[in-house]
């Protein structure tokens, strides 16, 4: 039987208060992602460290960031990329 990998993907802005609900709940999966890809809008209340801290215990994490939560992540209007890509 072939086991094919499963992907988590999340996007988050302020959310602190929400992750660890968030990986209590995960952990209880039957099945848990082989990563887990988290797009941070720039979160400026920690959400970024709480990731760190509590989705790293279930899965590798990719996290990206965006330094300007008003603008979001994507591609800026001067054609300049906004997204970083973090080591969770």
């Amino acid at each position: 039987m072939i086991r094919r990998k499963v992907s988590l993907c999340i996007t988050v802005l302020n959310e602190v208060d929400a992750i660890p609900q968030m990986a209590l709940d995960l952990s209880k999966q039957t099945m848990l992602p082989d990563e887990i890809v988290v797009a941070d809008g720039g979160s400026e209340d920690g959400t970024v460290d709480k990731i760190t801290e509590r989705l790293e215990a279930l899965a590798p994490c990719l996290l990206y960031t965006s330094d300007a939560a008003d603008e979001g992540l994507g591609v800026d209007l001067r054609g300049g990329r906004i997204i970083k890509k973090r080591r969770g």
